[in-house]
């Protein structure tokens, strides 16, 4: 848990280099006595000898006291010797002049900058809203597997084909309503065993959809009361709802097969309305018309079947989002809050409706 405080840095100027422009001026002022020397003994060897000990003894000292200045600096250390022998050489084969244009190049006579190496901290007391929204980090966002799905699938490059083909043996253990589209979108890559794989996949739930349709067919024909006529209709109802929920259908068959499943439904509640056993089925029934009629935009008979429902003993918790649905997409903003507001009190868990509940209410 960070504490309420903050930390504040200031840093410090590092101590001034001394005063050594005066010991480089006498050292100038030897320098120049020691080439005066030279020039007076010039046939005299030890003469010449003693002038050279002294000049380089000069140059050695304008080195060390280049290094004593950089120090104060809080140079390196390797930077300091290096550049304290550069200025005794330079002393040594310029002599007077070297070490004052070492000085005065290296600018050794101004005052130092500050130095960042010399820090120190303080805490001071710093209130902090932590109920600021502003300090939220905005959660990362959800990817589902489908989405990581789809963006393996999405990669065409010829080297990454295997892993395309394996991403498809996942996508069959995903739902149906996320494995058809997964599997559309790989029908266009450019492997041909990914696209074979997503074409058998597809095959297959078309397959079993359509198997299912000829047996609740043969048993509608068979049926020889009004209860079983009611089941056989209520099934074909929802094959046909699957095949659209699922993805199977597009264009113009998708409208037909939904109008067919609309049909099956009107049929099963005729059938089961007539049978006193078949009172149960009626709730779901009603439901289903209702996600039907949504489907095909038919927003008035659509509320009305959810409210059909409601009113039939189906669990609120799962009418009202669909009812709430109607209502926003009719316009008719006082009836969803009062949707809203019955599946606020309805309990259980609201998963995504809960932003909209709280923004609506």
């Amino acid at each position: 848990m960070p504490s309420s405080g903050a930390e504040v840095t200031s840093t410090e100027l590092a101590p001034r280099p001394p005063r050594l422009a005066i010991l480089f001026v006498l050292l100038a002022i030897l320098d120049a006595a020691a080439l005066a020397a030279w020039v007076a003994a010039a046939r005299a060897a030890h003469g010449l000898a003693g002038s050279l000990v002294l000049h380089a003894s000069v140059s050695i000292c304008a080195g060390g006291l280049v290094a004593l200045a950089l120090d104060g600096r809080s140079s390196s250390r390797q930077t300091v010797l290096g550049t304290a022998l550069a200025v005794s050489i330079l002393a040594f084969c310029f002599p007077v002049s070297g070490s004052i244009g070492a000085w005065t190049a290296l600018g050794l006579g101004r005052p130092a900058r500050p130095s960042p190496a010399v820090e120190k901290r303080h805490r001071l007391p710093v209130a902090i809203d932590w109920d600021d929204p502003g300090l939220k980090p905005a959660p990362p966002r959800r990817r589902s597997p489908a989405d990581s799905l789809a963006d393996e699938l999405g990669a065409h490059s010829p080297e990454r084909a295997l892993r395309r083909l394996q991403a498809m043996l996942r996508v069959r253990r995903l739902p149906p309503r996320l494995q058809v589209p997964l599997a559309r979108l790989a029908l266009a890559d450019p492997a041909e065993d990914v696209r074979l794989f997503a074409f058998s996949l597809i095959e297959r739930l078309r397959r079993e959809h359509e198997e299912a349709l000829r047996l609740w067919t043969a048993r509608r024909a068979q049926a020889t009361t009004a209860g079983d006529r009611a089941q056989a209709h209520g099934r074909l109802a929802e094959v046909h709802w699957e095949m659209t929920y699922q993805g199977l259908c597009e264009g113009a068959v998708l409208e037909h097969t939904l109008r067919q499943a609309l049909a099956h439904t009107t049929e099963a509640l005729a059938a089961a309305g007539s049978a006193r056993s078949s009172e149960a089925a009626e709730p779901p029934l009603h439901m289903l018309r209702g996600r039907i009629l949504l489907r095909l935009d038919d927003l008035p008979s659509a509320e009305s079947a959810f409210r059909r429902a409601l009113g039939t003993g189906h669990e609120p918790a799962k009418v009202l989002p669909y009812l709430a649905e109607c209502a926003f997409r009719l316009r008719n903003f006082p009836a969803l809050r009062w949707y809203l507001t019955r599946l606020r009190t309805a309990g259980g868990s609201h998963g995504p409706f809960g932003p909209i509940m709280e923004h609506w209410l």
